[in-house]
């Protein structure tokens, strides 16, 4: 129990925070938005609301932003390409997750996004690095674990992002 309260509690934060973003922001262009984004000082729960407010528009100017390994919160950034769904963010995902000189932290980010965008596909790389004993590997196993879950948040949370008008 103690265990889907962990990985419940952040997807229901964060899809509060989503339903925020749309009631709250007005449609603002994907450049504003990525740029709210990285200049914001406010909770980390709060942190992807200009991207989900920009809807799916923005996602290429997150694509081109996670390429900067000192993106300022890269990691939010990553988590956005998960939760938008859209599988032109699966490249670039990829590159990281495979680079070896990238902090497991951002692969293992990766991991999780490309997991929330393409299950199939998230589950193979998962298998791969769930052997793994670095944080990548913990990571991954996880995924494994609870990829009935991860199915869920992301429709859920794609459902709040990109919302039909």
């Amino acid at each position: 129990m103690r265990r889907i309260i962990q990985i419940f509690f952040p997807v229901a934060v964060v899809a509060a925070i989503a339903v925020g973003a749309y009631l709250l922001y007005p449609r603002e262009s994907p450049e504003a938005a990525f740029e709210r984004f990285l200049s914001q000082k406010t909770d980390e729960a709060f942190l992807v609301l200009p991207l989900c407010g920009a809807g799916p528009e923005v996602v290429p100017l997150v694509v081109k932003g996670v390429k900067d390994p000192n993106l300022p919160k890269r990691r939010y950034a990553l988590a956005y390409l998960g939760i938008s769904g859209k599988t032109e963010a699966l490249p670039v995902l990829k590159k990281i997750l495979g680079d070896t000189k990238e902090n497991d932290v951002f692969r293992a980010d990766a991991l999780e996004a490309i997991h929330l965008i393409d299950e199939k596909i998230g589950t193979n790389y998962a298998k791969k690095h769930s052997k793994d004993s670095s944080f990548l590997g913990r990571v991954a196993k996880e995924v494994l674990a609870v990829k009935h879950f991860y199915s869920y948040r992301q429709s859920r949370v794609s459902l709040l992002c990109n919302p039909v008008d």
